[in-house]
């Protein structure tokens, strides 16, 4: 067996698209969680966008044909969903649960601390935002550890869904017209 270099390097420059058109999308229209450094996410995001590109091209190798253009459609379908669902999820965590102290964005927990609940009782703040500012932006005066680091872990695993989606459905789509396309086999 001839290894062709020329052939896979082909192969992996057109999955590096598929990738670079999800990570462009994601990356202009979601910011990455303020949580950590935002170019590790967006190149994990990378990572990922482009393992699921790989395996989305092998199944196109292997599911080609004219009769398999409903299962494309049916992939691309729901993996436009993703693309739809996964960041509305995700501005919806954004909304719920990061706010901004000096121009720096935090991030919030879910549950409040014994004192961060006597405070919002007092106070009336139940804005992110006011609670970060009463809180002279360290988020465990307020919120717990623990619900801090689940809404952490939310809000990078919807982070990190958004691109594969992304990705799968611009070559779900791709493949389905291209077995749309092809003309059917009859039987002889």
């Amino acid at each position: 067996m001839t290894l062709r270099l020329g052939a896979i390097r082909e192969q992996w420059q057109a999955l590096a698209a598929a990738a670079s058109i999800a990570i462009g999308t994601v990356s202009t229209s979601i910011h990455p969680p303020p949580v950590g450094d935002a170019k590790s996410f967006v190149t994990l995001a990378a990572f990922f966008a482009t393992g699921v590109s790989g395996l989305t091209y092998v199944a196109m190798n292997r599911w080609s044909s004219a009769r398999d253009t409903a299962v494309w459609s049916g992939i691309a379908a729901l993996a436009l969903l993703g693309c739809f669902a996964g960041p509305r999820y995700y501005d919806a965590l954004s909304d719920r649960y990061v706010g901004t102290f000096q121009g720096e964005r935090k991030l919030a927990g879910d549950e409040y601390t014994a004192d961060g609940a006597a405070w919002v009782r007092q106070s009336g703040h139940t804005s992110v935002d006011d609670l970060m500012f009463d809180a002279a932006g360290v988020p465990d005066r307020i919120w717990t550890t623990p619900s801090i680091q689940r809404v952490r872990l939310r809000m990078r695993a919807a982070y990190y869904a958004c691109v594969p989606a992304f990705a799968l459905a611009v070559l779900a789509v791709v493949q389905a017209v291209y077995c749309a396309t092809r003309p059917t086999q009859s039987a002889t």
